[in-house]
């Protein structure tokens, strides 16, 4: 039998925006992510877990599926599952 383990589909909240740069938040995991016009192509979009290290995407689809998966591994990786009774 397969069993396919994710997390609960992130729901993002749009954050500040100035200058034109924009943020949006997660509360659930903790997750961001920043956009900044003045960065170079493939630099704009920055997406964290908590206080980590930023990695950065040309979009922002591609920085919330970045934080998706992240959180879809960490859940598969300290799942425990146990037989109903």
């Amino acid at each position: 039998m397969d069993i396919n383990i994710t997390a609960k589909k992130i729901e993002w909240e749009t954050g500040r925006v100035l200058a034109g740069q924009q943020e949006w938040t997660e509360s659930l995991y903790g997750f961001y992510i920043s956009f900044d016009p003045d960065e170079e192509d493939g630099f704009k979009y920055s997406a964290a877990w908590g206080e980590g290290d930023s990695e950065s995407f040309y979009s922002f689809e591609e920085a919330a599926s970045w934080c998706q998966n992240e959180i879809d591994i960490f859940i598969r990786n300290h799942a425990v599952l146990t037989p109903n009774a």
